[in-house]
């Protein structure tokens, strides 16, 4: 596949997630990182290679909302999503570690890992761990940085990973975008108290 149709399924994928994800009527995703406007942008250390582009930015709509990053991976096989996941867990427990070391309001982020595709299906029970932070932390110490692992902050970022694995039938469940913006109204979930 040429380097043009990888952007092509990435971007549509991006749109796809979003879509689906903002059917759920749980979540406002505004940002898309192909608009390049910079909100998809999570910084994990100091300098240009310090940030990731998320290819979906918003929020989960709680009160106060949370802001959510989405990775999406439109792939039809599962040739290296586990260890791209790896790579995201890596970069949210690095930003999680940035904020707090450099006294940053950490706002609950959430970070998405979603894909059309499974991976990891005889350890998939295993992939939102604590180990598997761990794991993470020690495959990338290009992304984390020189600090030791700190078992706590991975139990923090632990808890704030989500991976979904979409399939082409969920578009016939989910709520067309119209539908969306009238439950918006009805259920009051962007309204903050």
């Amino acid at each position: 596949m040429s380097a043009e149709e990888t952007q092509e399924l990435g971007r549509e994928g991006a749109f796809l997630f979003k879509r689906w994800l903002e059917s759920t009527t749980y979540f406002d995703l505004p940002w898309i990182v192909y608009h390049k406007n910079g909100m998809c942008e999570v910084r994990y250390k100091d300098g240009p290679k310090g940030i990731k582009r998320f290819d979906i930015a918003g929020s989960q709509l709680r009160n106060p909302p949370v802001p959510v990053w989405v990775e999406g991976k439109r792939y039809t096989s599962d040739s290296g999503l586990r260890s791209m996941f790896l790579e995201m867990v890596a970069i949210a427990y690095a930003a999680y570690r940035y904020k707090k070391v450099n006294g940053s309001t950490d706002g609950g982020d959430q970070f998405i890992y979603a894909t059309t595709h499974p991976f990891a299906v005889t350890s998939w029970t295993d992939l939102v761990t604590t180990a598997t932070v761990q794991e993470a932390f020690e495959a990338h110490p290009e992304i984390v940085g020189a600090d030791p692992f700190n078992v706590d902050d991975a139990q923090v970022v632990r808890d704030r990973l989500w991976i979904i694995v979409w399939s082409e039938r969920q578009d016939e469940l989910s709520l067309t975008g119209d539908e969306v913006q009238s439950i918006w109204t009805l259920l009051k979930r962007k309204e903050i108290e």
